[in-house]
């Protein structure tokens, strides 16, 4: 593979962003990848910020499962309760427990995604 400026030169490298062949006069070293000089630099670096942000964000997306998750389960049993109270009047299937049984189901799926992220 030949650099893309200088078509006779062997290209030592992609370039991270545009993924075109770059020889040693064209490239700027970023530690964690290769950019073009003067044109793909920025956003080689905004690239690698992102991926360095990603684990963190990757983290939290868990966290905010688990809360959600534990948020729709108290709000279950608080239904559960209702319709448990109330099913003296209205029978076992009621609008309390049918509710508190959909925000049981979608508690235990939040719970099974957080577990995807750790």
């Amino acid at each position: 593979m030949n650099c893309f400026q200088h078509a006779p030169v062997a290209a030592v490298g992609l370039c991270k962003n545009c993924q075109r062949g770059i020889c040693l006069e064209c490239l700027t070293d970023l530690g964690d990848g290769l950019a073009c000089r003067n044109r793909c630099e920025q956003k080689v670096q905004a690239l690698n910020t992102l991926l360095n942000r990603s684990p963190g964000v990757y983290s939290a997306a868990g966290s905010g499962y688990r809360i959600v998750g534990a948020m729709l389960l108290a709000v279950a049993a608080m239904s559960l309760l209702a319709g448990a109270t109330d099913a003296q009047a209205k029978g076992w299937l009621n609008g309390s427990v049918l509710a508190g049984l959909a925000f049981a189901f979608f508690g235990v799926l939040f719970f099974r995604l957080a577990r995807r992220y750790r």
